[in-house]
């Protein structure tokens, strides 16, 4: 292996939780501003769960849409070009759900603001519509239903904006509703003031984590990988659901230039624990592929040489004494200097052995490179 061929391992420790809501503290009472703008997101929200009722149940179509500010008639369509693209990641989260960051970005129809309110519901697929009346006590109606306000930024000059938020659910199918509108005004509007927004909807299988079996998060290319400086609160957690352990941001692109990290994060789980160390012992392997007229062949440097490095051994000798194989995930990230790479393009093929359970499994990842 070249000298130059640096790896640096970066471990995580720790269990992305399925983070519940905290009871708020007893409220001062509220002042009369914060009363107007409560009733304003309140009637914000009433709107939104119908217009969201009205698509869940395909009364409306999915885009533009508009609705009195009462919310007492029918929502209706109005044309919009707006283009909402959806991606996400899976990682395990506590009691058996799954931790599931996404993003929306928008591309084309008329500007959206800034300001948003997002309103956003996950259906077993197939779900019915839950009528307020068959509404049990104290259960959810849906497997997850929120609306919160959201920023809608730009990450960089000329790319679409963004909005990023979480889900946690458990595995299985699902419909998911997404809903936006501009942020609420400061008071209340009139009950015949149009309120506008759009529909989309989404479908997503979420993995079974809970079964036992050696698998692994989603395995995501990265533009940065950096310690946090300090623990992240519940609130953080849900403006950037990536800062697991460290400040997380997946690549908006594969294309990546020499100058740049080769950056790949992922989690592996349910690798068999010893049961007096609590350790287990995992292989982890790479190989460097790349592609060129229509065939690959294995990587090599600038320089001819083949590009490899050893595997990495995560056991009772490689591990933390603290790291609980039960309750943690192993999280071999890892970054490469990109500076060897001849441009091109090339795919990282992962293998993960769990010799205790004598089974592996397989990822992969591609990405390019350019001068």
């Amino acid at each position: 292996m070249p000298a130059s061929f640096r790896v640096v391992i970066r471990r995580t420790l720790g269990v992305v939780a399925a983070l519940s809501l905290l009871a708020p503290a007893a409220m001062a009472q509220e002042t009369k501003e914060e009363k107007k703008a409560r009733e304003s997101r309140e009637q914000v929200e009433k709107a939104m769960v119908r217009v969201a009722d009205a698509v869940h149940s395909a009364a409306l179509p999915v885009g533009g849409f508009q609705i009195k500010a009462n919310a007492k008639d029918a929502p209706t369509a109005v044309a919009d070009t707006l283009d909402i693209k959806w991606r996400n990641d899976f990682f395990k989260a506590a009691q058996g759900m799954v931790h599931i960051p996404f993003t929306l970005s928008f591309e084309g129809g008329k500007s959206i603001p800034n300001a948003l309110s997002l309103y956003v519901r996950a259906v077993k697929k197939g779900g019915p519509v839950v009528a307020p009346k068959d509404k049990k006590d104290n259960q959810p109606a849906y497997a997850a239903e929120w609306m919160r306000a959201a920023d809608a930024v730009a990450p960089a000059a000329g790319q679409p904006v963004e909005v990023t938020r979480r889900l946690v659910l458990a595995g299985g199918d699902y419909d998911v509703f997404v809903l936006l509108s501009p942020a609420p005004a400061m008071q209340k509007v009139k009950d015949d003031v149009m309120l506008k927004g759009i529909a989309a909807k989404f479908e997503l299988t979420v993995p079974d984590y809970a079964n036992n079996e050696l698998t692994t998060s989603s395995v995501i290319l990265l533009d940065k990988f950096e310690g946090l400086t300090a623990p992240m609160t519940a609130d953080m957690i849900e403006v950037k659901p990536y800062n697991m352990g460290a400040e997380i941001v997946p690549a908006r692109s594969a294309k990546k230039k020499k100058t740049d990290e080769l950056l790949i994060f992922y989690q592996v789980y349910n690798a068999s624990v010893d049961g007096t160390s609590l350790k287990p012992d995992v292989v982890v392997e790479y190989e460097f592929l790349v592609k060129k007229d229509g065939a690959e062949s294995q990587a090599l440097s600038g320089d001819g040489k083949k590009l490899v490095y050893p595997p990495q051994k995560y056991n009772g000798s490689t591990l933390p004494p603290q790291f609980d194989g039960n309750v943690m995930p192993l999280t071999p990230a890892l970054a490469i200097p990109l500076s060897m790479f001849a441009p091109g393009d090339y795919r990282v093929n992962i293998k993960i052995t769990d010799s205790k359970a004598t089974k592996s499994i397989t990822r992969e990842v591609v990405f390019s490179v350019a001068e």
